[in-house]
């Protein structure tokens, strides 16, 4: 009885690693479009990462790919994931999602077609949209053309065309959060983690985005790990000056020893700085935070860097090569999603400057600003 058993828990966890959504993508490249290739991806899980991209070529005008998931989630399709380009956002769920590619003057425009059950909800909402406001949207849009580039914005006819544009996108958008408040749809859920993804750690930014979450999705599809996603990124974006930091989280050393980070920097004045070595600007702003601590290190400053990485090589060259006088702890491949945990993982780095009992005291990056700051905090 007790080998039945086990041999039934062990065919359960294997069971539970299997997709459980199977879709077939087929697309259609209309004559013009020059561009070849084109990458997928689930949203937000790729960034630099190219292992985490795949190529879909076309030929004869025509390509297919099948993907396997856990669960329903947002995938995209992107001209180019390195330069950026137009994209567009399919769920991946049990059926087969068709996308159009036709020629746009600056490269190729992606359109979702056709989908699965909760795609085709989401395109049921964009074609009654389109029903209601689409030839107000194009008139307006037109005129505003026209005036730009005719050098005519600033003039009262251009100014009350931008009015009457504010106001009717202003219209849109209470139509369409009523449309969802009584049309439930897991893409809506998955497109409003998107709008919030793109907020990166502005909590102004995306604080519509999470009264709309708290509002109409909080309650619904509570089984989808989106939830758990959000409320993460909740938290990252809460991190501001007066807020208290994370008692404790992991990551590793150089060498792959997982730390307790919180040991670090309990009971110290200590600047938190998350930085790449693919990422230019965050390495710029850390270098000029170098004089700041020697000045200030046998007073008490500590510095606790943590470096999101694809490749250690890089990371060692970028270390020696930028001289920094404080070791710095890894995330190699978001093993422990400590950007995640910032409201970080599709952006730059992030400086937090916490006090010995782990509240914020500033989040900027400019030492002129920090240094008083720190004295206050070191005394």
């Amino acid at each position: 009885m007790k080998s039945f058993i086990v041999t039934i828990l062990l065919t359960l966890a294997a069971l539970t690693g299997q997709a459980q959504v199977k879709c077939h993508v087929v697309g259609t490249v209309a004559d013009g479009v020059k561009r070849q290739t084109f990458y997928v991806a689930q949203q937000g899980t790729a960034d630099d990462d190219d292992a985490k991209w795949t190529e879909v070529k076309v030929k004869d005008g025509r390509f297919t790919l099948d993907i396997e998931a856990e669960t329903t989630e947002m995938y995209e399709i992107i001209e180019d994931h390195k330069e950026g380009g137009h994209f567009a956002l399919f769920l991946v769920e049990n059926d087969t999602v068709h996308i159009a590619i036709t020629p746009d003057e600056d490269g190729a425009r992606l359109d979702v077609v056709a989908g699965g059950p909760e795609q085709e909800k989401w395109l049921e909402m964009q074609r009654k949209s389109k029903e209601f406001f689409g030839q107000e949207t194009e008139m307006i849009e037109s005129k505003l053309d026209s005036l730009e580039d005719n050098d005519l914005l600033e003039s009262p006819e251009g100014q009350k065309m931008v009015q009457a544009h504010n106001s009717l996108q202003a219209r849109i958008d209470a139509w369409t959060k009523a449309y969802k408040a009584y049309n439930p749809m897991l893409y809506g859920l998955l497109y409003l983690e998107v709008e919030m993804f793109y907020a990166y750690d502005d909590l102004n930014m995306a604080r519509p985005y999470l009264d709309e979450y708290h509002q109409l999705y909080q309650h619904l599809f509570t089984e989808h790990p989106a939830h758990r996603r959000i409320a993460l990124k909740e938290l990252g974006l809460r991190l501001q000056p007066g807020q208290p930091y994370f008692d404790d989280y992991e990551a590793a050393t150089a060498n792959g020893e997982k730390v307790s980070v919180g040991s670090l920097y309990r009971g110290h004045v200590t600047l938190i700085i998350m930085w790449a070595s693919w990422c230019n600007s965050c390495r710029g702003h850390a270098k000029l935070l170098i004089p700041l601590y020697e000045k200030y290190r046998d007073a008490g400053l500590t510095v606790v860097a943590i470096a999101r990485e694809w490749n250690m090589n890089s990371f060692r060259r970028a270390m020696e090569h930028d001289k920094y006088p404080w070791p710095s702890l890894v995330d190699y491949q978001d093993r422990y999603g400590v950007w995640e945990k910032h409201a970080k993982k599709n952006g730059s780095g992030k400086f937090l400057l916490i006090d010995r009992d782990g509240t914020i005291l500033s989040t900027s990056y400019d030492a002129r600003e920090l240094e008083p700051i720190i004295i206050k905090a070191l005394k």
